[in-house]
């Protein structure tokens, strides 16, 4: 089976819609709740925006996973560590 350029573009935007939602929430959810209020965060909050992007929103899904994956998740990160 030949992919084109465009077919396989298709298919890992397709599977980036799908994982990283899931990593997203999964990540979301692992976090200590302690992170979360050091950061001035609600953990209920932040995975139930995540799961309703996800399923209603779709693509819209994947950029606000790519957000919290990028700036929240570093700063939960950072609050463990401290």
């Amino acid at each position: 089976m030949n992919l084109g350029p465009v077919e396989l573009a298709v298919i890992l935007a397709g599977l980036a819609t799908l994982v990283l939602p899931i990593w997203a929430i999964v990540d979301a959810a692992t976090r200590p709740e302690s992170a979360y209020a050091a950061i001035g965060a609600s953990k209920t909050a932040q995975i139930v925006v995540l799961v309703v992007t996800a399923l209603v929103c779709g693509i819209v899904g994947t950029i606000v996973a790519g957000f919290y994956l990028i700036g929240t998740r570093r700063e939960l990160r950072s609050a463990t560590t401290v």
